[in-house]
């Protein structure tokens, strides 16, 4: 819990970190530098002191609510996850599938989140193309073998394909898996 009080760069809190802060989102309130949640729905629902059938039924509103509570950008992970921001904005990330629903691929998002924070990116910017990158490394991995078999190092494996893409496509189009 300390560290997340005291450590003064951003940081992307996830899995045993969310479980730390069920009760004390009032923390966050109190910290100098901005940080990312990355709940899943199951962890969203203990941070909320709900169910995860209420926080599913309305995934954007729970979003909306850690975010607001906790002073933090709040990534609601899914098949289409949610970004919110302590100020109201929030987005829904049109990449990723149900197969990415395995362990470790929220390890990979963490780490492109933190890897984004840490060349400077403002923390709702870092959440947002993080998740999108991801989702779209998921979506060229269900693509190249099934959602059904995905593994996070077949996310992984696919991030130097998506970089590629934005770099070759840097007039600003939305990258599409299906057809670029």
């Amino acid at each position: 819990m300390r560290a997340v009080e005291e450590i003064e760069v951003p940081m992307v809190i996830d899995a045993d970190g969310l479980n730390l802060l069920v009760g004390h989102l009032d923390l966050l309130a109190q910290v100098k530098a901005p940080r990312v949640l990355t709940p899943h729905p199951g962890e969203m629902a203990r941070l909320l002191g709900q169910d995860t059938k209420t926080v599913q039924s309305d995934r954007i509103g729970a979003a909306e609510r850690l975010a607001k509570e906790s002073g933090a950008v709040v990534v609601l992970k899914g098949a289409h996850s949610v970004v919110a921001d302590p100020e109201g904005q929030t987005f829904i990330v049109p990449t990723g599938n149900p197969g990415m629903a395995t362990g470790g691929s929220g390890d990979v998002l963490t780490g492109l989140i933190g890897s984004m924070l840490a060349e400077g990116m403002e923390s709702l910017e870092a959440a947002c193309v993080a998740t999108y990158v991801h989702g779209l490394a998921g979506d060229l991995a269900s693509l190249a073998s099934s959602q059904r078999a995905m593994k996070a190092g077949d996310i992984l494996k696919r991030l130097p394909e998506v970089f590629s893409r934005f770099e070759a496509n840097s007039d600003g189009e939305e990258v599409d898996a299906e057809n670029s």
